[in-house]
């Protein structure tokens, strides 16, 4: 009976997953192993929070692979 059981359920998750595939056929969607504490740019503090916000707003400067300051918003 668990065995059953065990496998209708996964019958269910994979259905699930074909109708939720068709109706996002356009849509990139990320898992994160953590949620943001802050979504305020000026006011996070936590290491998790810039990920979050560098994914939301453009900044002025970005670093470079040899962390050197490059220009991305800003011109000069």
């Amino acid at each position: 009976m668990i065995v059953v059981r065990v496998l209708a359920a996964a019958c269910g998750l994979l259905a699930l997953n074909a109708m939720v595939s068709a109706e996002t056929k356009d849509t990139l969607v990320a898992a994160l192993g953590a949620e943001a504490t802050m979504l305020d740019p000026k006011r996070y503090s936590a290491g998790v929070d810039h990920y979050f916000i560098g994914q939301m707003f453009e900044q002025l400067i970005r670093f470079d692979p040899d962390l050197k300051m490059v220009n991305w918003l800003a011109e000069s």
